[in-house]
């Protein structure tokens, strides 16, 4: 076919033109016919691609919706149990109720059986060791409250999916809502019985100066009878 080709070219064109340059032509078509080939060929894979591309998008776009949609009802949920308040838990590191008010601050938020076991060791470090020392309660509550209690409402919100066993929202949102949320009953209740347990150590157990200094302002007449 080359040879042909270059015949042909000699006869049609001009005697200046040599059979070398025939030759030349030849291949630049040749060439231009193998572009042009792979030219097609890399548009039509250019194309697959980025079909291949528009459906991972399409698809990955899809899975962060349906992300997006479960993460906002588990802040829903999570907005329920904890209350107005439930941002102020999740951004901020520390409480500053849990600082004032120590273990108090957990019966406020129905976390009974913390609540009783940091009430039980406080009382302890007021009557074996320190009054003072005690206040590290308060600052363990200050640190580590924040974080615990939304690890704590999470658990609470998951045990309520399954124990109701359906997947309605409006259901799950009024038992978050009841089970969750704060108890000023008992926040009163705490706070009556760490003063009913600290007047009877005081009273009954005062195993440090500190303590038997508040039993002396209590009952002064003990000292007058130690003076005589």
């Amino acid at each position: 076919m080359k040879e042909n080709n270059s015949e042909w070219l000699n006869d049609t064109l001009p005697d200046k033109i040599q059979k070398n340059d025939n030759k030349n032509i030849v291949k630049d078509f040749e060439e231009k016919d193998i572009k042009t080939n792979k030219n097609d060929t890399d548009t039509i894979n250019g194309k697959e691609k980025e079909s291949e591309k528009v459906n991972t998008q399409t698809l990955y776009d899809l899975v962060k919706k349906i992300k997006i949609e479960e993460t906002s009802i588990e802040d829903k949920y999570l907005d329920g149990y904890i209350g107005p308040n439930c941002n102020k838990f999740s951004y901020k590191i520390f409480s500053i109720p849990g600082l004032i008010f120590g273990p108090l601050y957990i019966f406020y938020r129905k976390m009974y059986l913390l609540g009783i076991i940091t009430l039980f060791f406080q009382v302890l470090l007021i009557a074996f060791i320190n009054p003072y020392i005690s206040l590290i309660i308060n600052f363990l509550i200050f640190i580590f409250f924040n974080s615990f209690y939304v690890s704590y409402a999470k658990r609470k919100i998951e045990k309520i999916k399954h124990l109701t066993g359906s997947k309605d929202f409006a259901n799950i949102i009024n038992i978050c809502c009841e089970k969750g949320g704060v108890n000023k009953k008992a926040f009163l209740f705490a706070f009556l019985l760490q003063i009913v347990i600290l007047i009877l150590v005081i009273l009954y157990f005062p195993s440090n100066s500190y303590l038997k200094k508040f039993k002396n302002l209590i009952y002064p007449e003990t000292i007058i009878i130690k003076n005589i």
